[in-house]
C-alpha cells in the first residue's frame, strides 16, 4: 500500500517506517498506566514529561539498534533494507520527531478519558 501511496502522489519515499515511528508514540499511553499503576506519581506535569521521556527512550533505543544493525553487517544490503533510511540522512532525526509527535498526540487526546477509566 505504501508503495502505491509513493507512486501515487509522486513522493521520494516509502513512508511506512515514518508511520511506524508515529504510531510508536502511541504507546505513551501504556507507559502512562504503568507509571500510575507502579509508581508514586500522580496526574500532572512530571507525569506527563515522565511517559514523554520514557517514550522518546525507546525510540531512541530502536533507532541505536538500526544503527548498530549497519555496523554489525558492515553496511551490507541486508542492513540497508532493515534501516529503512531510503537515502535520508535525517532519518533518525525525523523518527524521533514522529515518536514524540505520536506521544504528544495520544497525552493530550486520551489522558482525560484514561484518567476515567482508571476511576472504574
Amino acid at each position: 500500500m505504501f508503495n502505491w501511496i509513493k507512486d501515487e502522489f509522486d513522493l521520494k519515499r516509502n513512508n511506512y517506517d515514518r508511520m511506524g515511528h508515529f504510531f510508536k508514540g502511541f504507546s505513551a499511553i501504556v507507559v502512562r498506566e504503568l507509571l500510575l499503576r507502579l509508581t508514586p506519581l500522580s496526574k500532572g506535569a512530571w507525569l506527563f514529561g515522565i511517559t514523554t521521556s520514557i517514550v522518546l527512550s525507546i525510540a531512541a533505543l530502536y533507532e541505536i539498534i538500526e544503527w548498530l544493525s549497519t555496523k554489525i553487517a558492515k553496511g551490507g544490503k541486508v542492513s540497508k533494507e532493515f534501516l529503512g533510511m531510503q537515502g535520508d540522512q535525517w532519518d533518525a532525526q525525523w523518527d524521533m520527531a514522529l515518536a514524540f509527535t505520536g506521544c504528544v498526540i495520544v497525552l493530550l487526546i486520551l489522558s482525560k478519558w484514561h484518567d476515567k477509566l482508571l476511576k472504574k
